[in-house]
């Protein structure tokens, strides 16, 4: 009714966060009962004036945090040509998807087999870069250099299944990771990036989640800047030690993490 949309993962407010403008209002609902039917709250079963006089009191306000709609960002298909991008700009993205009930990220690919140069995405609603699977096979370079992964409200960058370059670039400010691979993630080379200033409260363990956190390791990181993070720098849970590659992590720092 307000244009408004609820983010899943960040939609209460604590009784003490809740704005005092409208706690000293008049209450004109108690009780209210919504139905997946319902459209308007107007309309929804309730107890209203002026039968509430002694029903409920601001002590048992709720407090709920809204988004503003955003726009889809960008995405590229399973079907899309090998695609370079080259010194955009994705900012303020990030659409709710009805079907999940959650936030897609402001670049999605499908298919990865694409190149990424001097690309800035930040400031977006949810992951910045996420990408389902790559193309390992075509005999191109899945390569992302000199970008800027920042200030996102998911992670910097997120890929399920990948074989993937990154290089050149800068990660930080994300509020879930840095970056995150899933465990199907395809072995991925890091190198001459930063990550800082990342790390995620879990509140299904009370845990801060690390900066770069691998399901399953089989990569090779080289010349990684993991700094000033909330917990771990780098945090894993399995290794891969049947593939017969080498996982490694080379001339990198790891430091002033928590």
């Amino acid at each position: 009714q307000l244009g408004l949309v609820l983010n899943p993962d960040d939609w209460f407010i604590e009784r003490a966060d809740i704005p005092e403008a409208g706690t000293s209002e008049r209450i004109i609902m108690s009780n209210v009962r919504c139905t997946e039917e319902d459209h308007d709250i107007t309309e929804c079963r309730a107890e209203r004036l002026p039968h509430i006089e002694n029903s409920c009191d601001h002590n048992q306000d709720v407090g709920l945090r809204c988004y503003e709609p955003h726009w889809a960002g960008v995405r590229l298909g399973v079907l899309a040509e090998r695609t370079d991008l080259q010194y955009i700009t994705v900012e303020k993205a990030g659409l709710l998807d009805y079907t999940t009930n959650e936030f897609k990220p402001a670049v999605q690919v499908d298919l990865y087999h694409h190149s990424f140069d001097s690309v800035r995405v930040v400031d977006n609603v949810q992951d910045g870069l996420g990408v389902v699977y790559a193309d390992i096979y075509s005999g191109t370079t899945n390569i992302v250099r000199n970008s800027e992964f920042s200030n996102n409200r998911g992670s910097g960058v997120a890929f399920k299944q990948l074989g993937l370059k990154i290089t050149g670039s800068t990660i930080e400010n994300n509020k879930i990771a840095g970056v995150r691979l899933g465990v199907l993630a395809e072995r991925t080379d890091l190198q001459y990036i930063t990550v800082e200033k990342a790390g995620l409260l879990d509140y299904t363990t009370n845990e801060f989640k690390p900066a770069v956190q691998v399901d399953l390791y089989h990569h090779s990181f080289d010349s990684v800047r993991v700094v000033d993070n909330v917990q771990d720098g780098l945090g894993v849970v399995y290794a891969d030690i049947y593939s017969g590659t080498t996982n490694i992590v080379r001339n990198s720092e790891f430091s002033n993490n928590r």
